[in-house]
């Protein structure tokens, strides 16, 4: 069990070491990730789904997603899809 626990601890601190904290990352980062999860893509099958877990308003969600197209690192179709193009979406 010792072993276990050891493991366990330097396995966890390792990751915390290359990723940081979860509560460390922005509003953007956790949604970055959390789309990239969902396929790269939002739609209305999908939204709720993937920003609800999130708790960010519209508001925050529309400022996100605008800085997001600005910056090149999606898109937005014609018919409402919003769509990543990070480099792990690509």
């Amino acid at each position: 069990m010792k072993s276990f626990f050891s493991t366990s601890v330097v396995v966890l601190t390792f990751a915390l070491a290359l990723n940081g904290p979860a509560w460390a990352q922005s509003t953007k980062d956790r949604l970055i990730a959390a789309i990239e999860t969902a396929g790269c893509e939002l739609d209305g099958p999908n939204i709720d789904q993937v920003l609800d877990p999130l708790n960010i308003s519209d508001e925050d969600f529309r400022q996100i997603g605008q800085e997001l197209v600005a910056e090149n690192l999606a898109d937005v179709s014609e018919f409402g899809v919003f769509k990543l193009t990070t480099p792990n979406c690509r």
